[in-house]
């Protein structure tokens, strides 16, 4: 399978839920690709992962409870990162207007 179709499997697993037995219209097959394509889905996840990181979210069951977990670990700023950001500005040089028009 090509790394795109592993790409698009992955994001369609992330977008829907699992069909329920019980929903009308929903046919066994229906719900075996859906598994067949999470655990692929997770298995990718997983195995990109570090080690140490794999195996706290080894017991997830879906691939986007999986993804979601990792969002919320990760996708906040951190007191580094914005410290880093905020020291980065205080070390940007402001010329002076006097400065600029010498330049100019």
């Amino acid at each position: 399978m090509s790394s795109n179709n592993n790409n698009l499997l992955t994001s369609t697993v992330l977008r829907k839920t699992h069909p329920e037995e019980t929903e009308e219209g929903t046919e066994q097959s229906k719900i075996d690709k859906w598994d067949d394509t999470n655990n692929c889905a997770l298995g990718h996840i997983l195995l990109g992962m570090d080690a140490h990181l794999s195996s706290r979210y080894q017991g997830y069951g879906t691939a986007k409870e999986v993804w979601d977990g990792l969002e919320s670990q990760f996708a906040k700023l951190s007191i580094t990162s914005i410290y880093v950001e905020f020291k980065a500005m205080m070390d940007t040089a402001i010329l002076r207007a006097t400065t600029l028009l010498l330049l100019l």
